[in-house]
C-alpha cells in the first residue's frame, strides 16, 4: 500500500496531492466491496487455481498498460532519477524531522503490527471452526470491512485540511 500510495503522489501536482492520494485511498477501499465477495464466490464456484489465475490478471493488465501507454513526466521529474537508498534515507531523516510524521508512521505500524496476528493468522480458523463460513461467507463478511473501510475514507476526505487531525486519524 505505501508504494502504490507514493505512486499516486508522484503523478500529482503538489496543490493537489492531498486530495488525490485520499481520493486513491477511497477508491482502493471501495474496491474491497467488490473484491471480498468475489473472491469468496470465485473460490467456491471456479475452484483456488482458476481464482489465483484471475487474481494474477490485475498486475499483468497493469505491466502490459505500462508498455503501451504514452509516457508521462512525473510530477518531480528530479525524483525518478533518485535512488531507493537515498529515497529512503530522505524519508527516515523526514521522520526524524517532522513529529507528526514520526507518529503517525509509528501509530500505523503499531496497529497494523497489533492487528495481523489476529487478521492474518488465527482468522481463517476463527471463521472456519468457530462462524463455520465457507469462503463465500468470508467474502461478504469481508464485504463489511471494506464498508467500514469505505465509510471511513470518506469521512477523512471530506474533513478536508484541517489542523490538529491527529485525533480524527487515531
Amino acid at each position: 500500500l505505501p508504494t502504490r500510495t507514493s505512486m499516486a503522489r508522484e503523478t500529482l501536482p503538489e496543490h493537489v496531492a492531498g486530495g488525490g492520494i485520499a481520493l486513491f485511498q477511497l477508491a482502493a477501499a471501495a474496491m474491497l466491496i467488490f473484491s471480498a465477495p468475489f473472491a469468496g464466490w470465485s473460490i467456491e464456484r471456479l475452484g483456488i487455481p482458476m481464482t489465483y489465475l484471475l487474481a494474477v490478471t490485475g498486475p499483468f493488465t497493469i505491466i502490459a498498460l505500462s508498455y503501451l501507454l504514452p509516457k508521462t513526466l512525473a510530477a518531480d521529474p528530479e525524483a525518478s532519477s533518485t535512488s531507493v537508498v537515498a529515497n529512503i534515507r530522505d524519508g527516515l531523516r523526514v521522520m526524524r524531522e517532522q513529529p507528526a510524521v514520526r507518529w503517525t508512521v509509528f501509530l500505523t505500524w503499531a496497529s497494523t503490527a497489533a492487528g495481523i496476528s489476529v487478521m492474518g493468522i488465527i482468522v481463517a480458523a476463527w471463521v472456519s471452526d468457530v462462524l463455520k463460513l465457507d469462503a463465500a461467507g468470508w467474502g461478504t463478511m469481508a464485504l463489511f470491512w471494506g464498508l467500514g473501510s469505505l465509510i471511513s475514507s470518506v469521512f477523512m476526505t471530506v474533513q478536508g485540511f484541517r489542523r490538529h487531525r491527529g485525533l480524527t486519524f487515531l
